[in-house]
């Protein structure tokens, strides 16, 4: 297997579907080297009947309560069997020829050895002063996915997750890299566009959730707690105190 692809969704049918329809006409499906496996994360409404009746290579996973995205893709990496592994958000609709997204994730992989993570929007954090790739889509390789583990569950139910992962990963030794090299996503004010084929509706589904700016807070400051200017000058003080005790 040398794709598998994990959509999680949490309700918002129409998202979904709008997201399936495009991956079916934008993705060659017919090879035996892509699995996709959707995870219906406590759904109330009609997509654990929508993604039990899809043909194979579709995967369904069907959860009876909310367990938050980071677990709802933990559970989609459990069974993924792919070299490498898609992220890719239930609001995300993709174009352009068939497998043309796909491949733009993998290229700098056949170019860059420690290459771990791609993906179309690259940000920066700033508290921990590292790069990371927003995870509505990602491309990671297995070697990445073996070395780092799985998301962290404690950004339950969202929003963090693909920063932590990708520093830890730049920890390890693994590179992140933008697709298409250099050109980042633009908004024209209701979805993020670019030259890699996908339109994404930037969180319309995650805004809807009760407190969802509290989450937020919450999860930078687990961010900014873990990987920081001051958790980075206290390594550094203990590096120094570890060096003095040496010599």
């Amino acid at each position: 297997m040398k794709y598998s692809i994990i959509i999680p969704t949490f309700n918002h049918f129409n998202a979904l579907k709008k997201c399936v329809d495009s991956l079916i006409a934008n993705t060659d499906l017919t090879k035996c080297d892509t699995e996709v496996i959707i995870v219906s994360n406590g759904c109330q409404d009609e997509t654990a009947d929508f993604i039990m009746g899809l043909p194979e290579p579709f995967n369904p996973v069907v959860i009876s309560r909310p367990l938050g995205y980071p677990t709802a893709v933990n559970i989609g990496l459990e069974m993924a069997r792919g070299y490498y592994t898609v992220v890719l958000n239930n609001d995300t609709v993709l174009y352009g020829s068939p497998n043309a997204w796909i491949n733009i994730l993998e290229e700098p992989f056949k170019h860059i050895p420690e290459c771990g993570i791609t993906g179309p929007l690259l940000q920066h954090n700033h508290d921990a002063d590292m790069d990371f790739v927003i995870f509505f889509c990602a491309m990671i390789s297995r070697p990445c996915l073996t070395a780092c583990g799985r998301l962290d569950s404690i950004f339950s139910p969202g929003s963090g997750e693909d920063i932590d992962f990708c520093i830890r990963a730049q920890q390890l030794g693994f590179k992140i890299s933008q697709v298409p090299a250099g050109e980042k996503l633009s908004s024209d004010g209701q979805r993020n566009i670019g030259s890699f084929p996908i339109y994404h509706s930037g969180e319309e589904t995650v805004h809807r959730i009760p407190n969802w700016g509290e989450i937020f807070n919450r999860n930078m400051e687990i961010i900014k707690e873990r990987y920081g200017k001051k958790k980075q000058h206290e390594t550094e003080s203990q590096n120094r105190c570890d060096n003095s005790n040496v010599q």
